[in-house]
């Protein structure tokens, strides 16, 4: 055997035995390909925390006035708006079934939410019986009547709460959209002043409690493990619930002295909120 016949027979033995190791190695089974971890976030649990936001708001009074020995009564109502910066502090309770999300929430705010209104009585007839008839009288000389008595009336909401159900949607592990309503209560403050065309002044104040409802949606992320930030819409409807009775003083030198009662309000207010407000929070988790 020649030379050549050898290295073509060596070269065709090789050829073989590749082949058969690849047909081999062809049909080994394959080691299975991990699928990359999927992020899992756990919302369940309770949780605190505070928030601060501002409000457009809206006070609408009805009143009643009827002046002392008399049993004539004058109706009247009120609109203006009270905004203002608001603050506070919110607990809640959260449970996750999948994708979805249920909880309870109260809240309870400080605001500084105030307005004031003035409107002017041109009545001949009321700017004459203020100055005490037919003229005023103005550091002992009688003289005419000014042109109008200006009524000042300022109102304020104190504070208020809520207590909410909350109901969302993880749009993402870490991403919560809710929508949430309930209970919502509040006090309003109110001051009147009344300054006749001859400089005597007539003063009130009263503060009512007043029960509603709230309603609104956010949007709410984990920062970290325990801790989430939110953004939220809120209505609060502090409806008419009953009149509040306030007393008229006079507050001025002259006729009639000072600390008379001049006559009563029955007063009715509404007062509505349109907030927007940020939050953080942390979770307790089991």
């Amino acid at each position: 055997m020649t030379m050549k016949r050898v290295l073509l027979s060596a070269s065709g033995m090789i050829a073989i035995l590749v082949a058969s190791f690849a047909t081999q190695a062809a049909d080994l089974p394959r080691a299975p390909v991990k699928a990359p971890p999927v992020e899992v976030v756990n919302w369940t649990g309770l949780y605190i925390g505070g928030n601060f936001g501002y409000s457009w708001g809206r006070a609408n009074s009805d009143f009643t006035f009827t002046p002392t020995g008399t049993t004539t009564t004058t109706t009247s109502n009120n609109r203006q708006n009270i905004n203002g910066v608001l603050g506070g502090a919110q607990i809640g309770y959260n449970w996750q079934s999948s994708a979805f999300l249920y909880g309870l929430e109260a809240d309870f705010q400080g605001a500084d939410q105030k307005g004031r209104i003035t409107v002017l009585d041109t009545n001949p007839t009321d700017v004459a019986n203020a100055g005490g008839g037919v003229g005023c009288t103005i550091g002992g000389t009688s003289t005419p009547c000014p042109a109008a008595i200006t009524s000042t009336l300022g109102q304020k909401l104190e504070w208020f709460g809520t207590v909410r159900g909350r109901v969302g949607y993880l749009v993402a592990p870490s991403w919560l959209v809710y929508g949430t309503g309930g209970l919502a209560y509040g006090r309003v403050k109110s001051d009147f002043l009344s300054v006749e065309p001859d400089g005597e002044t007539d003063v009130s104040h009263w503060a009512e409690t007043r029960v509603g409802w709230a309603a609104g949606a956010g949007v709410e992320a984990m920062l970290w493990d325990r801790w989430t930030w939110r953004l939220e819409y809120l209505h609060v409807d502090l409806t008419r619930n009953g009149s509040t009775n306030s007393t008229l003083f006079h507050s001025g030198f002259f006729t009639p002295p000072p600390g008379v009662i001049v006559g009563n309000f029955a007063i009715n207010t509404r007062a509505s909120d349109e907030i927007v407000r940020v939050g953080l929070n942390y979770v307790f988790r089991p």
